[in-house]
C-alpha cells in the first residue's frame, strides 16, 4: 500500500488488521493520514508495508515505511520521517548518514579513549581536561544531525495527531531511548572529566 491509500477506510482497515490493532484506530490512521499527507503531498505515493515485530523504520532510499509495532503513533513517527526526508537534498540525506555511522563509530571509541586520557601519566590535569572537554563537543556534535531528526519527525507526529497528547506521550521513550544511544560518548567523556577531578580532590 501507499500512504495515500490509508486515507481511506479499507486501506486504513487493512493496516489496522496486518498490524493488530483495535477497530477504533481506523478513524486516527484516516485523520492522521489525511492531514500528514495534505500538508507534505509528496509522501502521499511512499510504499507502506508490514516489518518485523517490534521493527519499525523509512528507508529514504527506497522511500518506504515498515511498520512493526501495534501503535498507529509509531507510524505517526515514521510517516514524520517521510515529511522529512522524502524530497531532502543529498547533503541532509548523506549527513544524516554520516552521523550515524559517525555516532556508532564514536561510541564505540568512547571507553577506551576516555580511559587512555584518563590514565595517561605523560598528561596533566589541565591537559586532561582540555582534551575531555574537546572529546565531549566533538562526539556531541558528531550525534547533533540525527537527534535533530527524531525530534523533528516526533514533532511532525504530534502535530498531524488527532491525539496529540497520546501521541505526545507515546514519543517519550523512543526520544529518550535515541537520546540515550547517542549521547554515549559525550556522557563517557563529560563523567570520565568528573571522575578525574574527583581524583585530583582526594
Amino acid at each position: 500500500m501507499r500512504i495515500q491509500d490509508l486515507a481511506s477506510i479499507d486501506g486504513a482497515n487493512r493496516l489496522r488488521l496486518a498490524l493488530g490493532l483495535d477497530e477504533d484506530q481506523v478513524s486516527k490512521i484516516q485523520t492522521l493520514v489525511t492531514s500528514m499527507a495534505g500538508a507534505n503531498p509528496h509522501i502521499k505515493e511512499t510504499y507502506v508495508g508490514k516489518s518485523a515485530p517490534g521493527v519499525s523504520f523509512y528507508d529514504f532510499k527506497k522511500n518506504r515505511l515498515g511498520i512493526g509495532h501495534k501503535s498507529s503513533d509509531v507510524l505517526a513517527h515514521e510517516m514524520g520521517h517521510a515529511a522529512s526526508l522524502a524530497n531532502a537534498s543529498d547533503f541532509y540525506k548523506d549527513l544524516l548518514r554520516a552521523s550515524k555511522r559517525a555516532s556508532r563509530i564514536s561510541n564505540a571509541l568512547a571507553l577506551p579513549v576516555s580511559t587512555f586520557i584518563g590514565l595517561n601519566p605523560k598528561m596533566s590535569r589541565e591537559q586532561k581536561e582540555k582534551a575531555l572537554n574537546i572529546a565531549t563537543g566533538i562526539s556531541a556534535a558528531v550525534t547533533a544531525p540525527n537527534l535533530f531528526e527524531e525530534l523533528k519527525a516526533s514533532g511532525s507526529a504530534i502535530y498531524h495527531s488527532p491525539t496529540k497528547l497520546r501521541t505526545g506521550a507515546a514519543m517519550v521513550p523512543g526520544i529518550v531511548s535515541h537520546s540515550l544511544n547517542d549521547l554515549t560518548a559525550p556522557a563517557t567523556y563529560y563523567l570520565s572529566k568528573k571522575l578525574l577531578g574527583e581524583d585530583t580532590n582526594d
